[in-house]
């Protein structure tokens, strides 16, 4: 992870001087880094292959580029016990009632 100056976008270029860059998230979670000259990647993108497997009629490209050397944020399969919320309030609920409940009947 490099620093970057906020208020120019500007990254070192690692022998004491500065590149113009400009650094786009993606909704998928991908985070490109481009020089703002040229559009060329300053950190590494590779086209790879992505599923065709589309609606009838769809035109899709083979490849799609990723950012390869950059964090993927988001991309993590959350489970239930990596939730917060809904899931965990039932459950004290829950558990609180049949406490309850079978104190209750007692």
């Amino acid at each position: 992870m490099r620093a970057f100056d906020a208020r120019t976008g500007d990254i070192p270029d690692g022998s004491g001087g500065t590149l113009p860059a400009l650094v786009q998230k993606t909704r998928h979670g991908h985070t490109f880094v481009l020089d703002r000259r040229t559009g060329e990647p300053i950190r590494k993108v590779e086209e790879l292959p992505v599923p065709q497997d589309v609606a009838p009629r769809d035109r899709l490209s083979p490849t799609q580029p990723f950012s390869t050397k950059m964090p993927c944020l988001g991309r993590e399969v959350l489970t239930e016990a990596d939730m917060w919320g809904a899931p965990r309030l039932t459950s004290f609920i829950a558990g609180s009632l049949s406490r309850n409940c079978a104190m209750t009947v007692l």
